[in-house]
């Protein structure tokens, strides 16, 4: 299975192998389930959560430009995360678990489709895993893996032909940061996608973008 079966399966398929951002089902199953990252719970917790957030995701025929999209909203969303911490850390604002959730919940789903995008261009796709940190990496606070997480969305649209340990290196943060404010990964998959499903109910499009509800 996993990458193997994906490629029989462009070499019998047409339209996965020249509508790469319209692949028929069976196409989209095989490229999403490649084998699983080190951590078996967070690789098919991610899984899932790919699977849902591509359904909101309004992809054009034009994989290039929407490579470009799906990197500067990595990039803005990193910010917002980092401006939360500033105001809590640097400011005196009171402490915001809800809107840290939301907030990180957003740079999933940009972590989840531009790897899945990624995967459509390389035609190689890899599971999405949490990076681990090594034994003797000093421990990091909020501040920190802010940083962190800026860098390294910075750095991937920087290398954006380096697909699997970048995103590692986002997961990782998102996941650190949520677990200090006693949340944990799969709620801050869960409440984006609760937010999604509420914003697009029968999937993206531009007319219940331009009309959604403020979630």
């Amino acid at each position: 299975m996993g990458i193997d079966a994906f490629h029989a399966h462009l070499d019998k398929c047409s339209r996965c192998l020249n509508q790469p951002v319209n692949m028929c089902a069976e196409g989209n199953r095989l490229l999403l389930a490649t084998s699983p990252g080190p951590d078996q719970q967070d690789a098919d917790l991610l899984l899932d959560y790919q699977r849902d957030a591509i359904r909101s995701w309004g992809a054009t025929s034009d994989l290039k430009f929407d490579l470009q999209i799906l990197q500067l909203g990595l990039v803005g969303e990193a910010g917002e995360v980092a401006d939360l911490i500033k105001k809590i850390k640097g400011h005196g604002h009171p402490p915001d678990r809800e809107r840290l959730i939301k907030e990180l919940g957003d740079v999933l789903w940009y972590v989840a489709v531009l790897h899945y995008a990624l995967s459509l261009k390389e035609r190689a796709p890899k599971p999405l895993h949490v990076e681990k940190r090594k034994p003797a990496d000093p421990p990091t606070n909020s501040i920190q893996n802010a940083i962190g997480l800026c860098i390294s969305a910075a750095e991937l649209v920087q290398y954006i032909a380096g697909v699997g340990s970048d995103f590692g290196v986002i997961l990782m943060f998102i996941k650190e940061m949520a677990e200090e404010s006693e949340s944990t990964l799969r709620e801050v998959a869960q409440a984006n996608i609760n937010k999604l499903k509420l914003r697009y109910p029968d999937g993206f499009s531009s007319q219940a973008s331009q009309r959604r509800a403020d979630t």
